[in-house]
């Protein structure tokens, strides 16, 4: 058959493993329009908490960029790369803490406790005044501050977050009651000037209008009486748009419009997904590189801790996947300071309870992990032969310090039974030629691209010859 072009198109485990372009594993790598590209190597950025982190957020609180973390029962803040405990000892034992950012203010809820707010002129983390509910959730618009107390059906909303809580029609403090729909609020968020309230399987949105009303959800209404989200933090806020992890597939919401997000891996990723622990999904925008990302527990995660992600390039629709465990990520960028040019980085929080940030000019290369597979090459009656392979680079590999190949391809094969799990072949390095020369046989053959260094690559080639039938 000659040359086969190699194609590295989608995350696609739902297609046929012989559709060209669908890529059936990969690590350490993200979707860019050439093709995929490896992510930089995490850079820590601040630390250290003293336990596992329970919420972590960073505002611009006029022109300063702020970060702060939570303990299962306290709070800190970054202070020129250490977090700094204000409040400790708290009631909270279980929960996630949620934070939004309202002028000069950020506002901290754990469900349990009377919620904090940190306030830049005052540089301290102190109990909310006013006399606030306590809520599992807490959202900002630009109308007011909105709090959700938890396992109700209501939400709570203030012009002013530090004036009185007491519902007031003249100072525009409002209790407003949502049971016309059931189930309690797991969700709340802004859509530019909307408010967004999700259930488990509802979503209503609503304008500010004041005056008796508050808050009327007649406009735009009720969205969708069977779509909703587990937890707060499986919805994405790109600003635009909503996209979040629903009950059956991966959703997209403007404010008005609700869609599935296209994509050929929502049947893998629900039974990868520890279905016991949906609602501990948590997202991150990376505006850098324009990635939606979700972190997720899979089915090897018996404690629900966050060990996977999956996500797609806004620009393309490109998908992709990995496994990381983490504490929980930051879900919008944080201000990498780490060199003299300052820019928007992706963060996460690791389980040494650091801060790190994929930092594009980390001169540390990750040295295992980073990989993607191929679609299957083959069919499933005949035998073929592969005597090379040339992945096509569009940046080659930095060689990693050891000194060892940069890039190198591993052969997975099915020979006799078909749809049983690839088994390994031997690994090749890539020649100067940029040829991985290897004799490989079997039915079907997908390729594993290992690469060692920050590298790019797009369509390339395999030799492949047809033999006859076993």
């Amino acid at each position: 058959m000659g040359l086969q072009p190699l194609i590295f198109e989608d995350y696609a485990p739902d297609l046929d493993p012989l559709s060209p372009g669908a890529c059936q594993d990969m690590g350490n790598v993200f979707p860019v329009e050439k093709g995929f590209r490896v992510l930089p190597a995490l850079a820590k950025l601040a630390g250290q908490l003293p336990a596992t982190c329970f919420g972590a957020f960073t505002a611009d609180l006029l022109g300063t960029p702020t970060i702060v973390a939570a303990t299962v029962d306290g709070l800190y803040l970054d202070v020129s790369g250490t977090f700094q405990p204000q409040v400790t000892g708290l009631m909270n034992t279980l929960n996630r803490w949620r934070f939004a950012g309202y002028g000069q203010d950020i506002i901290g809820v754990d469900g349990v406790d009377v919620p904090y707010y940190f306030r830049l002129s005052n540089g301290v983390w102190a109990v909310l005044p006013g006399a606030p509910p306590v809520a599992a959730i807490v959202e900002t618009t630009d109308w007011a501050v909105i709090l959700v107390p938890p396992n109700s059906q209501e939400i709570w909303s203030n012009l002013s977050d530090t004036a009185s809580w007491t519902p007031n029609l003249a100072a525009q403090v409002y209790r407003i009651d949502l049971t016309t729909i059931p189930g309690v609020i797991t969700g709340a968020h802004r859509s530019r000037s909307l408010l967004a309230i999700y259930r488990q399987q509802a979503l209503q949105c609503g304008t500010f209008v004041g005056g008796q009303i508050g808050w009327d959800f007649g406009q735009p209404g009720t969205i969708s009486l069977s779509v909703g989200v587990a937890g707060n933090e499986c919805v994405i806020n790109t600003g635009d748009f909503h996209y979040f992890v629903g009950p059956d597939d991966f959703w997209q919401f403007d404010g008005y419009n609700l869609s599935r997000v296209p994509n050929h891996c929502k049947e893998w990723f629900f039974r990868d997904l520890n279905q016991s622990f949906v609602a501990k999904i948590a997202g991150r925008y990376d505006v850098l590189r324009d990635l939606v990302i979700w972190h997720y527990p899979s089915t090897a995660s018996g404690a629900g801790a966050l060990d996977s992600y999956i996500g797609f390039y806004q620009r393309t629709g490109k998908w992709f996947f990995g496994r990381l465990t983490i504490d929980l990520p930051m879900p919008t960028p944080v201000q990498n300071s780490l060199h003299a040019t300052t820019t928007p980085a992706s963060a996460v929080m690791l389980p040494d309870h650091n801060l790190y940030v994929y930092d594009e000019l980390n001169a540390v290369r990750i040295v295992s992990g980073t990989f993607i597979t191929s679609n299957d090459f083959g069919d499933r009656q005949s035998v073929w032969q592969t005597r090379r392979i040339r992945p096509g680079f569009t940046l080659y590999p930095t060689p990693s310090a050891s000194g060892a190949p940069p890039a190198r391809v591993t052969p997975l094969n099915q020979m006799t039974l078909n749809g049983v799990a690839p088994t390994p072949g031997t690994q090749v390095a890539i020649s100067d030629d940029g040829w991985a020369n290897l004799l490989n046989t079997a039915r079907l053959q997908r390729f594993r691209l290992d690469m060692y260094g920050i590298g790019e690559v797009a369509a390339g080639a395999v030799d492949l010859l047809q033999g006859g039938e076993v």
